[in-house]
């Protein structure tokens, strides 16, 4: 009885993480850079019917029952995020599988697909979370405004109008960036499914100065993946009380 109880449970389970999974993605549908996420359902290991008078001895598949699905895993949507002006020439985009490599305070590495660069007293360019560059980059002093071409070229300006190049920022890019290990911020870290971080040729790269990416998240396809979910939901809760309701009256005419 409890695989067939089981049955519908999964059911109602695998919905809610769908729910829960759509959820998160419609309230990040105005987050910068954020990447909509999709579920993904894993069928349970079939078994052979109760009444199955070969105890499973039988060897044909086919001859055997579903037992529902299961939580399974999330992925992570490639699409190409909008670029949305921000009029600030320190925020920098990039498109494609392409990331900015960073280091966080701890010395992890880390990558994002956009940054906030911020000049701090001692001449270090780092993140408005925090990360520096990596390699890290130091104006000289007098240096008072920085810039970043569409190379990647950083030039710093002192108030006398000299301009001098500091360095070119560091992208790369991955083998399998979808399965990237999201740390939250906009931030990832590698992963072995993802591969080892490649290093792009210097210059090849665009950078995009003075944008942030837009959220990759469809409400459209958010509301039907609700709505689908919901209907499985209902579908599994009615199995479940028909089948709880059929149990119920064996039980009672067993015990007249």
């Amino acid at each position: 009885m409890n695989s067939l109880y089981g049955i519908p449970v999964s059911g109602m389970q695998g919905a809610n993480f769908t729910l829960d999974v759509a959820a998160n993605d419609i309230a990040n549908v105005n987050t910068s850079g954020f990447q909509a996420v999709t579920s993904l359902l894993e069928s349970l290991p079939a078994q052979s019917p109760l009444t199955d008078p070969t105890n499973a001895a039988d060897a044909n598949t086919q001859n055997r029952v579903g037992m529902g699905v299961r939580p399974g895993a999330t992925e992570r949507s490639q699409a190409q995020a909008s670029l949305q002006a921000t009029g600030n020439p320190l925020d920098l985009a990039l498109t494609g599988p392409n990331y900015f490599a960073l280091s966080a305070p701890n010395g992890q590495l880390v990558y994002a697909q956009q940054v906030s660069l911020h000049l701090q007293p001692d001449g270090t360019l780092v993140t408005d979370q925090g990360l520096t560059l990596n390699p890290s980059l130091r104006v000289p002093p007098q240096v008072v405004r920085v810039s970043v071409d569409a190379h990647g070229v950083v030039t710093g300006e002192t108030l006398s109008g000299r301009r001098t190049q500091v360095g070119t920022l560091r992208t790369v890019t991955f083998a399998a960036p979808e399965n990237l290990q999201a740390q939250g911020g906009g931030l990832y870290t590698e992963t072995v499914g993802s591969g080892r971080p490649q290093q792009t040729a210097t210059g090849t790269v665009p950078v995009y100065s003075g944008y942030q990416l837009g959220s990759t998240v469809d409400l459209a396809t958010e509301m039907v993946n609700v709505i689908q979910a919901q209907g499985q939901f209902t579908a599994s809760a009615k199995a479940l009380q028909t089948l709880d309701s059929l149990i119920g009256t064996v039980v009672n005419l067993q015990a007249r």
